[in-house]
């Protein structure tokens, strides 16, 4: 009984964050990508970014890590990270600011304004045994102020042998996180899944493990308090931009 009243109060606390708040923001563009994004978690849109922009971004990152060794971060599974790389790339930093992307960011989270943004850039390369990006499956966090968008593009096309970024559709929704809770035993705050795990889940609740196999420029935008990770590489290397967004002014990037 009391975990049911707790899980009572929790979907109490957390519905008007999820369903009732409301966003005056009007979208020209990607109304189909936000359906999209609602319903599963996340949404692909090609052809976001030129080729020609992604090979320059490649070479202004490769520039940036090699002049600012310090400040690049490098996990054992060698994923290269170098955070606020819009300080060093004018094509990064357009992403960062691109009008149309913030817009469907913005009416996903039902707020106005985003009060800040940053981008980090990634390059991770294959290692025997490596854990892929992100270190695992993983949530960014369960519940908070606002869901936590994030906008990955690649700037090389990504196969299944390099790292593609993979969610468990629908894993974002209030229901099925209880679900999971449920299935799993484990407690709201747990965020890391081994892969077994999620293999369970996916076809005790028929959620869809989507692997995102695309192109140089093709841009993903998610959910991250679904269950993501990308997936260990067994050859070559993948380079990708991320976008992370902050819509509470009293939050703050720790990096």
């Amino acid at each position: 009984m009391n975990n049911l009243l707790r899980i009572f109060f929790f979907v109490i606390k957390n519905l008007n964050h999820f369903y009732f708040k409301k966003s005056n923001i009007i979208l020209n563009r990607y109304s189909s990508n936000l359906k999209e994004l609602k319903e599963n978690g996340v949404t692909i849109i090609k052809n976001y970014l030129s080729k020609e922009d992604c090979s320059n971004i490649i070479l202004e990152m490769k520039d940036a890590f090699a002049f600012n060794k310090n400040k690049v971060e490098i996990t054992k599974s060698l994923d290269h990270r170098l955070y606020k790389f819009e300080k060093y790339s004018k094509h990064a930093k357009n992403f960062l600011n691109d009008d149309y992307l913030n817009k469907l960011i913005k009416k996903y989270e039902c707020h106005n304004e985003i009060f800040e943004s940053t981008i980090i850039a990634g390059n991770i390369k294959y290692i025997l045994d490596g854990k892929g990006s992100g270190n695992g499956w993983h949530r960014d966090r369960t519940f908070y102020k606002y869901k936590y968008s994030k906008a990955m593009i690649y700037l090389n096309d990504v196969s299944l042998n390099n790292g593609p970024f993979q969610y468990l559709e629908k894993s974002h929704k209030i229901l099925n996180i209880i679900k999971i809770k449920h299935l799993l035993q484990n407690s709201f705050s747990d965020k890391w899944f081994e892969n077994d795990k999620i293999e369970y889940l996916s076809q005790k609740l028929k959620l869809k493990i989507n692997t995102v196999t695309a192109n140089a420029g093709d841009l993903i935008v998610f959910d991250g308090t679904g269950i993501h990770r990308g997936k260990p590489l067994i050859e070559s290397e993948r380079f990708s931009l991320t976008n992370y967004y902050r819509f509470d002014p009293s939050e703050k990037f720790d990096f």
